[in-house]
């Protein structure tokens, strides 16, 4: 496993005076964040960070979304999680167009999902919804 350390590039500064002041809360936060969370660069996630993969899965190819993952990954990373119970809820913060959700569904999991663009959401509602057979005819 290798650890990945990244560096911001050169920034312009607009006002220094709060940068100067606020930089070393700033660091200190992401130090604690990259020493709780360290980056790595695992191979097996390679190919499974983008969309590529769900387009030929069942309800995940409905909506087509750029900004996407596959749904092998979520799967790793449920079925690896030794602290997720399924009466815990999943949530993901930045739904796109509910590849989480429609992943821990299918695994029996409980999830809630939220995002700002409103035709994602609405596609994660629509890959989410329980169907009836009425529904489907």
């Amino acid at each position: 496993m290798q650890i990945v350390t990244r560096k911001s590039n050169q920034k312009i500064i607009l006002d220094d005076e709060n940068h100067s002041r606020l930089l070393p809360k700033y660091i200190q936060i992401i130090d604690g964040l990259v020493n709780k969370y360290p980056v790595v660069n695992q191979q097996e996630f390679k190919e499974l960070v983008n969309f590529d993969r769900n387009r030929e899965l069942p309800i995940h190819r409905w909506f087509d979304y750029k900004h996407g993952y596959s749904d092998e990954l979520v799967k790793k990373l449920i079925v690896n999680s030794t602290s997720l119970d399924k009466n815990d809820y999943i949530l993901d913060p930045f739904v796109g167009t509910g590849t989480t959700l429609v992943t821990a569904q299918s695994l029996g999991y409980k999830s809630i999902g939220l995002d700002i663009n409103p035709v994602a959401s609405f596609s994660a509602e629509t890959k989410t919804y329980i169907y009836s057979k009425e529904n489907l005819n």
